[in-house]
């Protein structure tokens, strides 16, 4: 997914992406973090990624990997498709939930 000028709207919104636009200006990581550029800040960027991964990688590759797919899938799409594919992964999510249980016992 490339990023677009729309993505920064959706992200920032209009009157920040203007203003970063309009003036060129270079923001401090808590400004990042304060308008939604990123999601946090750290003095030690690598361990912070790190802790972040350790924190995900605890809960349930299949629900990750569903997560991911659907972040992926219904970013650019319209209401009615949004709708859809959300509904179509949440099923396939309960049917390898329920797959999975079974072969389990």
């Amino acid at each position: 997914h490339a990023a677009s000028i729309r993505d920064l709207l959706a992200v920032i919104g209009i009157d920040h992406a203007k203003e970063l636009t309009f003036t060129g200006r270079t923001i401090s990581g808590a400004e990042a973090a304060q308008i939604g550029l990123v999601t946090r800040t750290a003095e030690d960027a690598g361990a912070e990624a790190l802790a972040l991964a350790g924190e995900i990688v605890q809960k349930s590759p299949l629900a990750i990997r569903r997560a991911k797919r659907l972040y992926d899938e219904v970013w650019e799409a319209g209401d009615a498709e949004r709708l859809a594919t959300e509904e179509r992964l949440q099923r396939e999510i309960l049917a390898e939930v329920a797959a999975a249980a079974a072969a389990q016992g």
